[in-house]
């Protein structure tokens, strides 16, 4: 009797919206299917993150005190705004990047069991231990002619 091989490790394509605009006039639908047909199990939109950061911030603003609030997904636009000085940080309602928010839920998922996880996008933001890789699209479509989809 022959070993039983162990279980794959699922990988997934988190698409940002960038990537999606660089199919053009490829359809979302048709682009998660050449990622499939490159390897992935899955590909998942990063706006996954932005339904996700919306229902904390719908709790952060139900929990808060202060009247006004600043929105902010984006370490570039947040180091930006308080650079100046800390006046603005009260009223901060700071969140990660959407692609990060993704990929955090489906590391929550498997919870236990690892995943690899390559960002398609050119968020700046992304760059963090949720994300395996980040890839720029076209650099991503690349890769998928070299393997002929």
């Amino acid at each position: 009797m022959e070993p039983t091989p162990p279980p794959s490790r699922p990988s997934f394509a988190l698409l940002g919206a960038d990537a999606f605009l660089a199919a053009r006039p490829a359809t979302p639908v048709q682009l998660a299917h050449a990622c499939t047909r490159g390897g992935y199990d899955a590909a998942i939109p990063a706006t996954w993150g932005d339904e996700l950061i919306a229902e904390r911030c719908i709790e952060r603003l139900a929990e808060r005190t202060l009247g006004p609030a600043v929105f902010c997904s984006c370490s570039y636009v947040r180091d930006r705004l308080l650079a100046p000085g800390p006046d603005l940080a009260p009223f901060m309602l700071s969140f990660v990047a959407p692609p990060v928010a993704a990929a955090r839920y489906l590391r929550q998922l498997y919870a236990g069991r690892p995943i690899d996880i390559t960002y398609v996008g050119a968020c700046p933001s992304a760059d963090d231990e949720a994300i395996d890789r980040q890839v720029a699209p076209k650099t991503f479509f690349a890769e998928l002619r070299a393997q002929g989809i």
